[in-house]
């Protein structure tokens, strides 16, 4: 295979229509013609850096005392995307990752909360300079998910339950 059309033809088949892991495969390949020509990626599509949204850098859950390295890792970038769901930790990790600064924060509850708490702590996190919440619950429970948006001060975003673009008129009401 040595034409990106011969490559699209082989692999997309196998990805089963599921479009993050299309953008996965895109991304890679994009990364690695970047490489054999020695540029970026905005450099190869013709990309105005100017344009495009800031992304985050992701601090996954893990020990509380590696938080600040983290968050020190996180210099260059604007935003930070923050791993919660844990039982009792959440507030906890905000905390902590307050300590060190005040950078806007984007909350991936990783399915991981239950209804029982998830309103009182999206009013919490809107006070903590969160933008949003992303997949507070099992994609299973869009119910939770239409509650909690109807209550939440924040945002809410599906993640996990929207594999591809079918998916969309299902979790569209929630």
């Amino acid at each position: 295979i040595i034409d990106k059309k011969s490559l699209n033809k082989f692999i997309l088949p196998q990805l089963k229509g599921i479009k993050a892991l299309e953008s996965a495969f895109n991304m890679a390949v994009l990364d690695w013609w970047g490489q054999k020509k020695g540029k970026t990626v905005s450099n190869l599509l013709n990309i105005k850096r100017k344009l495009i949204p800031p992304t985050s850098f992701t601090i996954g859950i893990s020990n509380l005392d590696d938080i600040g390295e983290k968050v020190e890792e996180a210099r260059p970038y604007k935003i930070l995307k923050v791993k919660l769901g844990t039982k009792n930790l959440d507030k906890k990790i905000i905390n902590e990752i307050r300590n060190h600064t005040d950078k806007l924060i984007r909350v991936d509850a990783n399915e991981g909360w239950s209804i029982d708490n998830a309103v009182k702590l999206s009013f919490w996190l809107a006070d903590q300079n969160i933008e949003l919440i992303e997949q507070p619950f099992p994609s299973s429970q869009l119910k939770n998910t239409a509650f909690l948006k109807e209550k939440s001060p924040l945002e809410i975003y599906a993640d996990e339950n929207s594999l591809n673009s079918f998916d969309i008129p299902i979790i569209k009401g929630s």
